[in-house]
């Protein structure tokens, strides 16, 4: 089913994901975003459906000013990202 997001009436963002599932698990409202649900922690009734064509894919990224060096806690972020990748 496709669905024309022009149309949608309204949309509303939320920062973290409790609201976000609690909003999804009560609502007709559907979300995009990674599809990391957490076993356990969304009800039965949520359901993830991949993009036809991209089942295993994912790119994740940041943001920097350029010429600035890594924080040390972006520097451990990014290494506790890739130790969690390479598993």
């Amino acid at each position: 089913m496709l669905v024309d997001l022009s149309a949608l009436k309204k949309r509303f963002y939320v920062i973290d994901r409790g609201t976000m599932i609690n909003t999804l698990t009560h609502t007709d409202a559907f979300s995009i975003g990674t599809g990391i649900l957490s076993e356990g922690f969304a009800g039965p009734e949520l359901t993830i459906r991949p993009i036809q064509g991209h089942a295993n894919e994912i790119h994740l990224g940041w943001i920097q000013r350029k010429g600035t060096p890594l924080s040390d806690e972006m520097s451990m972020l990014l290494g506790m990202i890739r130790d969690e990748l390479n598993h």
